[in-house]
């Protein structure tokens, strides 16, 4: 189970631009899971830092080739 998270993330990461290819629903589930909790981890420290969530800026790009990717699958 945990190879497929960690795989799935790694994934998200390598496809960060790539908008053409597949991604599975439990892939799609598992890095929006991830990226969840790295966000309530990181949120109170980057809002005291820059003000702002600089995890969740830094995500934009790879998590809309996720979604679009997830979305052609329907």
């Amino acid at each position: 189970m945990y190879k497929n998270i960690f795989n799935a993330y790694q994934d998200f990461w390598r496809k960060a631009t790539d908008f053409k290819s597949k991604t599975t629903r439990s892939d799609w589930w598992w890095v929006n899971f991830v990226n969840l909790i790295i966000s309530f981890l990181t949120i109170p420290i980057s809002f005291k830092i820059f003000g702002f969530n600089s995890y969740g800026l830094i995500c934009i790009l790879p998590q809309i080739a996720i979604d679009i990717r997830i979305l052609r699958d329907f």
